[in-house]
């Protein structure tokens, strides 16, 4: 997805002149069902004007207290009823979005469907592995998505994560693999094909030997006897 905004979404992203920093993060269950969350810190408008920049403000947490701003009306549009929470009601503020979507696959199907043309999305399960394909297409009429809801959703994903909540991932492509459970979006590249894989037996951890009792030092012992 990442390879998404590299095309001309940056060029198209109107929600006003705001600056923010946004982690977005997919977290898959065993059940199929998705969680994604939004985290936007640091938002605060870019405008030189003090008025215009307050004004700006002002609509942007009016909207997002109502789960209405950009990221939510995004989530709403495949399906979701997302809820936010204002964790900083100040410039700069802090807030947080969350969407749940009963099954991966159907939401798969909606964002398919919604990007018709431009990413094909293969999912695809045997057994307890798992395996998820998107194929970008880059000769699509990105400038065709200019005023979809989606297009905030598809921009700010300089910090894209998929996290499983049970399992293990087992190969990436256009992702890292950062620990057994975590997958974050490559930053860098213009590759059009991403690829993860996953199984969900739940991981093995290493039994932790027990405990060393304290040993009384040569000396401690001599002095008791």
């Amino acid at each position: 997805m990442k390879k998404l905004s590299i095309l001309v979404f940056a060029t198209l992203l109107c929600t006003a002149c705001l600056e923010r920093q946004t982690t977005q993060t997919l977290y898959l269950a065993p059940d199929g069902s998705v969680t994604w969350e939004i985290l936007e810190t640091g938002v605060r408008s870019s405008e030189q004007d003090r008025d215009t920049a307050r004004r700006e403000e002002a609509d942007y947490l009016s909207a997002a207290a109502a789960s209405n701003h950009d990221l939510a009306r995004g989530l709403a549009r495949l399906g979701s009823r997302p809820g936010t929470a204002v964790l900083r009601d100040v410039s700069p503020f802090t807030v947080h979005t969350r969407a749940r979507f009963p099954s991966g696959p159907a939401l798969a199907d909606v964002l398919q469907a919604e990007l018709t043309g431009a990413v094909d999305i293969v999912l695809s399960r045997e057994g307890a592995r798992a395996r998820a394909e998107i194929h970008v297409n880059p000769e699509f009429d990105w400038e065709s998505l200019d005023g979809s809801p989606l297009l905030a959703l598809l921009t700010d994903t300089e910090d894209f994560r998929i996290v499983l909540t049970e399992g293990r991932f087992i190969e990436a492509t256009g992702f890292a693999i950062v620990d057994p459970y975590t997958a974050i979006l490559k930053p860098h590249g213009d590759g059009a094909e991403f690829a993860l894989v996953w199984t969900t037996e739940p991981v093995a951890h290493a039994s932790r030997p027990a405990p060393r009792r304290p040993q009384p030092h040569p000396r401690e012992d001599a002095d008791r006897r």
